[in-house]
C-alpha cells in the first residue's frame, strides 16, 4: 500500500485521542489550517500546519522512547518542522530547539515579515489554547526539557518570555504593529 492510501486509511481509523485533538485543530479553531494524517517525506504525521511548519503527534504509550519516532522527529526538525508530541505516560526528554536548523532551511527568508507575523500569531494562539485546556494539576508535572528538569508551569513561563522576545523583533520590523 502506498503512503497516500495508508494516510487515507489512517484518517478513517483515527484513535479516540486523535479524534479529540482533531476537533480542536480542524476548521481553523486554533488560528490556522491543520491537515490530518499527512504524508511528509517518507513519513505520515498525525497533524501538520504547513504554514507554521508545526507537526502534532498524538501517540499511545507504545511510542514511548521509540527509535523510529526519534528518527522521524530528527528528519522533521532537519526540514524545518517543530514537533509537538502528546503520548500517554510519555517521559521522553524534550529536546531543545536549535534555530540554526530552521534558519539554514531558508524558510524565514522565503516569506515577508507580515506573513511571518501572521504565522507567529497563529502559533501563539495555538499555544495559548493548548495551555488553557490543561488540567491545573498538569502544570505541576515534572519532565526533562533541553537537559533540565522542569515543570509544565516553568515551560509555560518560558514560552511567554520567548513570545515577548519575538514580538519585540517583529514590532521593530513592522513599524506601527499594535497587536499580533
Amino acid at each position: 500500500m502506498d503512503r497516500r492510501q495508508r494516510a487515507k486509511e489512517l484518517r478513517r481509523n483515527m484513535t479516540d485521542a486523535e479524534h479529540r485533538l482533531w476537533y480542536h485543530l480542524r476548521a481553523h479553531r486554533l488560528g490556522g489550517k491543520f491537515r490530518r494524517q499527512q504524508p511528509l517525506g517518507r513519513y505520515i504525521v498525525d497533524f501538520v500546519h504547513l504554514g507554521a511548519r508545526l507537526v502534532v503527534e498524538a501517540d499511545g504509550g507504545q511510542h514511548n522512547g521509540s527509535d523510529r519516532d526519534a528518527a522521524r522527529d530528527a528528519w522533521l526538525q532537519a526540514n524545518g518542522y517543530r514537533v509537538l508530541r502528546f503520548a500517554t505516560g510519555d517521559k521522553t526528554e524534550l529536546s531543545g530547539w536549535d534555530e540554526s536548523h530552521y534558519a539554514a532551511s531558508g524558510y524565514g527568508d522565503a516569506k515577508g515579515t507580515e506573513q511571518l507575523a501572521c504565522e507567529f500569531a497563529s502559533s501563539r494562539n495555538s499555544n495559548l489554547a493548548l495551555l488553557g485546556r490543561l488540567r491545573s494539576s498538569a502544570y505541576d508535572e515534572i519532565g526533562v526539557a533541553d537537559g533540565r528538569k522542569m515543570s509544565v508551569r516553568t515551560i509555560a513561563w518560558l514560552m511567554a518570555g520567548h513570545w515577548l522576545h519575538h514580538e519585540e523583533i517583529l514590532r521593530k520590523r513592522l513599524r506601527g504593529l499594535r497587536t499580533l
